[in-house]
C-alpha cells in the first residue's frame, strides 16, 4: 500500500505540473540536455531510496519513534550542505544543529521499541532527502528550469 499510494502521488503531481505547462503556460515542457536528465534521474532515484527506507523502517519501529527521528533531516541538510559546500556554515548554524540534535536526542532516549535496524533505516532515509534536496538545489541554481518545470521533470 505505501508504495502505491507514494507512486499515485508523484504521477498526480507529474499530471497537473504538465497541465499547468502545457495549459497555463500553453508551452508544452521541451526535451533537456543530457546533463539536466542526468541530475533529475539524480534526484528521482535519490527519492525512491528515500522512500523505500521510510517504508521499511516501519516494520522496525513505532510511527511516533520514525517522527521524532525523521524530525532530523534539517540537521543532515545543513550539515551535508556545508560538507558538499552549498550552505555556508556559521556559528548560528551549528548553534541550531546541535540544539536540534540534542532535542531529538531527549525524545528518542529510553524510547521502549527501539529497533537498531529501524533506527539505521530512518537515518539512511534522512541522508537520501538531505542528498536529494541538496541535488535539486545544485540543479535549480544551474539550469534554466522553473519551479514547474522541475516538478515536472523530477515527478
Amino acid at each position: 500500500f505505501p508504495l502505491f499510494y507514494t507512486m499515485s502521488h508523484m504521477i498526480l503531481k507529474g499530471g497537473f505540473s504538465f497541465s499547468f505547462l502545457s495549459f497555463v503556460r500553453c508551452k508544452p515542457p521541451g526535451r533537456q540536455r543530457c546533463s539536466s536528465f542526468r541530475a533529475v534521474s539524480i534526484v528521482g532515484a535519490l527519492t525512491g531510496l528515500d522512500v523505500a527506507a521510510s517504508n521499511m523502517s516501519f516494520l522496525y519501529i513505532s510511527v511516533a519513534f520514525y517522527t521524532m527521528l525523521k524530525s532530523a533531516s534539517l540537521i543532515f541538510i545543513l550539515v551535508l550542505g556545508a560538507l558538499l559546500r552549498i550552505e555556508h556554515c556559521s556559528a548560528a548554524i551549528a548553534g541550531t544543529v546541535f540544539l536540534i540534535s540534542v532535542g531529538i536526542f531527549l525524545t528518542s532516549y529510553g524510547e521502549t521499541d527501539f529497533d537498531l535496524r529501524g533506527f539505521w533505516l530512518v537515518l539512511g532515509s534522512e541522508v537520501f532527502a538531505a542528498l536529494r534536496w541538496l541535488t535539486t538545489q545544485k540543479l535549480l541554481q544551474s539550469s534554466n528550469f522553473d519551479a514547474m518545470q522541475t516538478v515536472f521533470y523530477m515527478f
